[in-house]
């Protein structure tokens, strides 16, 4: 694992990310651009697809087109060095088996389903997909005793892709870092993105950088994560998205 600029990390390497910290603010800055190629009819379609099939992404206008990952800049601050689905990719590969490994349509596994009796809980969780809450129901069930209603949630798995906004003159990748950097090593620098317009919204607790340190001339950039100069090694637990779906019944006061 390779910890960039974060508070999150064990207290063992704060020295470290202070020096970290103190190089990428005082480097030379690079030009940057927010240019992207959506010239490809294959991606078009693939877009349309995605925006069918994914309500976020059609609410946004999201659009899919080729990106350099040698111009975007970074708002994750810890992320991992390997990825077994570019390891999966050929060296001779397609831009469809491009488009699967970055904008896949459909996560590659389903979520994995659990129940709590005890609890009266539903869990649901995935180690590459986001878990979200898109929904709710109310209504009658079937032939059963009068009085009895269903109450639910509508969970949906959306499968991570690289996705950049378009901000500050500027792309800023959101999403995709760890698929994003083992391209980047393997020399793939021309991949599909999801691009979306628009400013950034901080969510520190996530792990993401602050928008101040992404949107500055000195940004960190994917290599970045491999340069000793501003960014430090160690060991960081893999996390996954979990949604927690519950039932429980209290006494309150009465009126």
């Amino acid at each position: 694992m390779v910890a960039h600029l974060g508070d999150d990390v064990v207290d063992a390497v704060s020295p470290e990310l202070s020096r970290c910290r103190l190089n990428l603010t005082s480097r030379v800055t690079r030009p940057w651009t927010n240019e992207v190629d959506e010239s490809s009819r294959l991606l078009a379609s693939h877009g349309a697809a995605l925006r069918e099939l994914d309500a976020a992404v059609a609410q946004s206008a999201g659009t899919v087109a080729l990106i350099n990952l040698d111009q975007v800049a970074v708002s994750q601050s810890v992320v991992a060095v390997d990825d077994v689905r570019v390891s999966a990719l050929l060296t001779d590969h397609s831009l469809e088996q491009l488009i699967d490994v970055c904008v896949p349509l459909r996560p590659t596994s389903p979520p994995i389903v659990g129940y709590d009796n005890r609890a009266q809980t539903w869990i649901v969780r995935s180690s590459d997909a986001s878990i979200e809450i898109v929904g709710r129901y109310a209504g009658p069930v079937g032939e059963v005793a009068e009085g009895t209603q269903l109450f639910g949630f509508i969970v949906q798995a959306s499968p991570s892709r690289i996705t950049v906004r378009r901000t500050g003159g500027r792309l800023v990748l959101v999403d995709g870092h760890h698929r994003a950097l083992a391209l980047w090593i393997a020399g793939v620098l021309e991949v599909p993105a999801v691009v979306y317009d628009g400013s950034l919204v901080d969510n520190i607790e996530s792990g993401q950088l602050p928008s101040a340190v992404v949107l500055d001339e000195r940004a960190p950039r994917l290599g970045d994560y491999l340069n000793d100069e501003v960014s430090v090694e160690c060991r960081v637990a893999r996390s996954e998205s979990m949604t927690v779906v519950g039932a429980q019944r209290l006494q309150v006061p009465g009126r």
